[in-house]
């Protein structure tokens, strides 16, 4: 029986998040059943997803392209510092 679609992004999730420091891609190739290679290019797709829909979200609230990219940094500063 495959993996959910759910399933699949689950299992991909902390590495989108950075939450995945112990484990590797190919260990959750295991968990999903695909190769190592659509892992790879699952989680790229994932990350790329993320921050094209958050750079969206930031520009809602501000005037500027430069705005957008201040905010982008703080708030990868503030998450960067904060336990997870």
């Amino acid at each position: 029986m495959g993996v959910t679609a759910r399933g699949f992004f689950e299992a991909l999730k902390p590495f989108v998040w950075g939450e995945k420091a112990g484990a590797t891609q190919a260990e959750n190739r295991s968990d999903a059943r695909v190769n190592e290679g659509a892992v790879r290019v699952a989680i790229h797709r994932l990350r790329r997803s993320f921050r094209d829909f958050l750079r969206a979200e930031i520009a809602q609230t501000v005037a500027t392209p430069e705005e957008v990219m201040i905010e982008l940094r703080y708030l990868i500063e503030i998450v960067s510092h904060s336990p997870l």
